[in-house]
C-alpha cells in the first residue's frame, strides 16, 4: 500500500510489524509521523518527508560543490568532520 499526495512520487508505507509488541509500536510511529505532519504543513511547510539513514546517493556532487566554494561563508558545511556525517548519517 502506498500514499500519494500531488505531485509527489509515491511514499511507500512501513512493512506490517510481527507479533503484538511490534504491531503496537508501528501503530503509533505511524500517529506521531501524521501529527508531526499535519503540525508542520499547519505552520506553513509545503512538504514533509521521513526517510533512512543511508548514504546520499549525490555524494560526489555534494564534493564538488563544496569544491567549487558554493558553500560560501558557511565553512562548516566542508569541515571533514560534517562532510564524513553527510557520507554516513547512521549513529
Amino acid at each position: 500500500m502506498t500514499e500519494t499526495t500531488s505531485e509527489q512520487e509515491p511514499m511507500p508505507s512501513a512493512p506490517p510489524a510481527k507479533g503484538g509488541k511490534g504491531k503496537i509500536i508501528a501503530v503509533v510511529l505511524v500517529i506521531v509521523l501524521l501529527i508531526a505532519g499535519l503540525a508542520v504543513v499547519g505552520v506553513g511547510f509545503d512538504l514533509v518527508g521521513v526517510t533512512t539513514p543511508d548514504p546520499p546517493q549525490h555524494l560526489d556532487t555534494y564534493r564538488r560543490w563544496l569544491e567549487a566554494g558554493r558553500h560560501g561563508s558557511m565553512a562548516y558545511l566542508a569541515a571533514e568532520r560534517a562532510v564524513a556525517r553527510r557520507a554516513d548519517p547512521r549513529p
